[in-house]
Parts: C-alpha cells; sequence; structure tokens
C-alpha cells in the first residue's frame, strides 16, 4: 500500500517536473522571440535617429543656402540702385541746355579743317600739276602734304629705299626678297595710317556735329570758300 502511494507520488512529480520543463522551454523561447524583437526595434530605432539627423542636416544646409541667397538679393538690389543713380546722374550730366553751345578749342577746328580738305582734294576729279617747283634733297615732301602720313610711315619708307638700293648695289634672291617684303609692309603702313586718319577724322565729325552745328557749317563753309 505505501509502496503504491509512494509510487503515485513519484509519478506526480516526474509529470509535474516535465510540465515545468516544458514551460520553462516555452518561456525560454518566447524570451529569445521578445529579445530578438527588441533587437530588432532597437536597429530600426536607430535608422530613425539616423535619418533623422540627415534630415537636420539637409535642413540646416536649405537653411545656409537661403541665407546666402537672401543676402546676395540683397547685394544685387544695392548694385541695381546704384546704377540706376548713376545712370540718372550720366543722363543729367548729358543733357545740353538751349542756347549755350559748348566750347571747341581752336586746334580742333583746325584739325577737322585739314581733314576735310585733304578729302576734297581727293574726292577731285582733275588733279591740278603743279611745274617748275625747286626740289630739296632728302625733303620729305609726303610728310608736308599728307596729314596721315606719321612717323611709322617714313621709316618703313626709308627702310623701304634701303632695300631698293641694296639691290641695286647687289641683285640676287635674298636682296630681292627683302626688297619686295619692304615693299609690301610700306604698303600696309601707309594704308592702316590713311585707314586710322580717316576714322579720326569722321570720329571728329562726328562729335563736333552733335555739339554745335554751326561750328560744323562754319568749317564747311570756310573749305568751299578757299
Amino acid at each position: 500500500m505505501v509502496l503504491e502511494i509512494v509510487t503515485g507520488i513519484d509519478s506526480t512529480m516526474r509529470r509535474m517536473e516535465t510540465s515545468m520543463e516544458k514551460r520553462l522551454d516555452d518561456l525560454k523561447q518566447d524570451f529569445l522571440t521578445v529579445s530578438a524583437r527588441v533587437r530588432t526595434l532597437e536597429n530600426q530605432a536607430s535608422d530613425v535617429n539616423k535619418k533623422l539627423s540627415d534630415c537636420e542636416t539637409s535642413c540646416q544646409g536649405v537653411s545656409n543656402l537661403f541665407d546666402q541667397v537672401s543676402g546676395q538679393v540683397k547685394t544685387n538690389r544695392r548694385n541695381i540702385n546704384n546704377h540706376d543713380t548713376r545712370i540718372k546722374k550720366l543722363e543729367d550730366n548729358t543733357i545740353v541746355r538751349p542756347g549755350v553751345p559748348p566750347f571747341i578749342e581752336s586746334k580742333e577746328i583746325e584739325s577737322l579743317k585739314a581733314a576735310i580738305l585733304d578729302f576734297q582734294c581727293r574726292s577731285m576729279k582733275n588733279n591740278l600739276i603743279f611745274t617748275g617747283l625747286h626740289r630739296v634733297p632728302g625733303e620729305d615732301t609726303e610728310e608736308h602734304s599728307k596729314p596721315w602720313y606719321n612717323r611709322k610711315c617714313s621709316m618703313s619708307r626709308t627702310f623701304f629705299h634701303k632695300a631698293r638700293k641694296r639691290y641695286s648695289f647687289l641683285k640676287n634672291a635674298e636682296n630681292r626678297r627683302k626688297m619686295r617684303q619692304a615693299s609690301k609692309e610700306h604698303k600696309i603702313t601707309l594704308n592702316k595710317a590713311f585707314e586710322n586718319y580717316q576714322q579720326r577724322a569722321a570720329d571728329e565729325l562726328r562729335i563736333i556735329s552733335k555739339k554745335d552745328t554751326k561750328a560744323l557749317w562754319k568749317i564747311l563753309n570756310t573749305l568751299n570758300d578757299s
């Protein structure tokens, strides 16, 4: 009888131990599952914090860029206002009051007279021919007869004459080439000097026509009378 009771108690204890072990295993499994979920949530929270930090950095960058753009806009606005003020001042200064013609120097008038006279001489169909004039040796007549003839023209002409004399003294291919090159450079120098002179004269006529038309007509009438 006692043996049966002890055996029953032992069986009951074994069943209880087995049940407790099973429950402990279930609890352990649940704990592991909860731990895994906690780690997942921690990783997700870390990612969220990182993204939040990136968003804050981006917002700060956008804010800095906006401040720079705003400062540049203010600077451009000030520059535009300054330019508007300067333009208004220039417009006020360029207004010519009626009845008060600007002063024109006599040197400018003489220069314009010489330019117009040169143009008239070149546009004449029948050129005058003078004979019996005394020729001075070594005199550069072009310098006196052509107002556009400058120092560069004289130097290139001298260089060309030297090259021509050198070729006349010793005729060979090298001296011939140098003479042709000097002649070409002399023509280029003359054409350039004449074009510059024409441009300056045209600019001066244009300027004086804007300043004082009476002075311009006075110059033209003087040239026509002469």
